[in-house]
């Protein structure tokens, strides 16, 4: 008796002792189905292996008390055979191509902040743009900002959203007419965490009293701008295009892209396999964000990623960051050569429609934060110093006769004042950024284009 006790006691223990082990396994969540966390702790992979060895051992101490090795091992086929058939005969479409992430998946407000628009599957596939919003597409309701998962934020913090595009994927109106400005740009421009009424578009337009176009698109780089000012901007006949360009990705995006050239076809397919196809694997990838607990303490890449900055108020308040700030590489020197023909060819499709064009550059939270924030000699933000793009592309612009505006020092001396221009835990602009950046484009517009 005391050896079946001993036995139940070990069989009990190492499955245990395996899920303790290896719980928790980072403070940091990929996008890729495989590495989500269970319940906070364990990947989907690791999860998968613990529940295998301790169905095993479940069997094993059945054995111990039963002494009916053949009869425990039948009824486990049987219960695993019964379940394996089941999901089998469920994943027989993912194996012909259908993808269960299309339906077995989160509502589109959540998709936000925790899907990269390219792999969104409710995103149309193009084949220029690589992805598009569904035109006519809407939804609401609340997020928390694309930092909080992404490093390990503890907050409850969410925001109200409410997103609305038109016929072409875009947040306008549906009935816009005379367009007078167009706006081409990435998330900031879309500014899908904001209002339609607070976006830097409707702002603009309230401004200048003229119709302005928001042709922005989270995740698009400046070559698919460029497929954007052809296809959407320039046919509305606009007098004035200003592209906005991010310091923080769009050199990315522009790698990316080029990338997609190469071999569009391989591109398009390459999420698509069977592991990102599965009804299994989609299904635990929705519990796990569903089950997520609610942190009470940042994980420690959060904090090292944080400044402490005191708003107008005096409120003291923690700012997370994602884009460091390091000297530019010569990838990153050889990806603004190519970025900056986009912006010759855009300008020559312009000039040829008598339509005005300006660079408008976007900085990222860290450029526009540095100098107002409290920054701890352990953070990464200690070790980090903004690069010299600014500079390099009002160089640019100026050679080329392309009238530019840089946001920030704009932004920068709305922070040293106590204005946050930026959501706490996420990078993009809040509301109060939307408004500063577009009174500073009114003003260079009036001043450049004399509106």
């Amino acid at each position: 008796m005391l050896g079946k006790w001993i036995a139940s006691f070990a069989l009990v223990a190492v499955p245990l002792g395996v899920w303790i082990a290896t719980g928790g396994i980072s403070d940091r969540e990929g996008y890729a189905l495989l590495d989500r966390l269970l319940w906070g702790r364990w990947s989907i992979a690791v999860a998968l292996a613990n529940l295998a060895l301790t169905g095993v051992c479940l069997v094993a101490l059945r054995v111990v008390w039963t002494a009916r090795l053949l009869r425990s091992l039948q009824e486990a086929m049987l219960v695993v055979a019964s379940v394996a058939a089941t999901l089998g005969v469920l994943e027989i479409p993912a194996l012909f191509g259908f993808h269960y992430g299309t339906w077995v998946a989160l509502p589109d407000h959540m998709r936000l902040t925790r899907i990269k628009p390219w792999d969104n599957l409710h995103n149309l596939r193009d084949d220029e743009l690589i992805f598009r919003h569904r035109p006519g597409l809407h939804f609401s309701g609340a997020v928390q900002g694309d930092l909080v998962g992404l490093y390990g934020i503890a907050t409850t913090r969410a925001y109200a959203v409410d997103v609305r595009y038109d016929d072409q994927g875009f947040r306008n109106p549906s009935d816009r007419k005379d367009v007078r400005i167009s706006l081409i740009g990435d998330s900031f421009v879309e500014g899908a965490l904001v209002g339609e009424a607070e976006l830097v578009s409707s702002r603009l337009a309230s401004e200048l009293g003229v119709a302005v176009a928001n042709l922005g698109t989270s995740g698009y780089g400046p070559q698919q701008q460029l497929v954007v000012l052809k296809r959407y901007a320039l046919p509305e006949h606009p007098a004035l295009v200003l592209w906005l360009f991010f310091e923080g990705n769009d050199l990315i995006d522009s790698a990316r892209y080029r990338a997609f050239l190469d071999d569009p076809e391989n591109y398009l397919r390459s999420g698509d396999v069977f592991a990102e196809r599965s009804l299994t694997i989609n299904a635990l990838w929705l519990l796990s964000i569903l089950t997520e607990p609610i942190r009470v303490a940042d994980s420690a890449e959060a904090t090292r990623r944080s400044c402490l900055y005191s708003d107008r108020s005096g409120e003291m308040q923690r700012l997370y960051f994602a884009f460091e700030g390091k000297a530019l590489t010569d990838s990153d020197l050889s990806e603004l050569e190519i970025v900056e023909q986009s912006w010759t060819a855009a300008q020559a499709l312009c000039s040829g429609g008598g339509v005005g064009f300006g660079l408008v550059y976007v900085p990222t939270k860290f450029r526009v934060f540095e100098s107002a924030c409290q920054i701890g000699s352990d953070t990464l933000l200690a070790g980090w110093k903004p690069h010299d793009l600014p500079e390099r592309i009002a160089r640019f612009a100026n050679d080329s006769g392309i009238p530019f505006l840089d946001l920030s020092p704009i932004l920068q001396a709305a922070a040293a004042d106590g204005i946050a221009s930026h959501f706490p835990d996420d990078g993009h602009w809040n509301a109060e950024g939307h408004r500063l950046a577009a009174h500073a484009i009114a003003d260079f517009v009036r001043q450049r284009f004399h509106y």
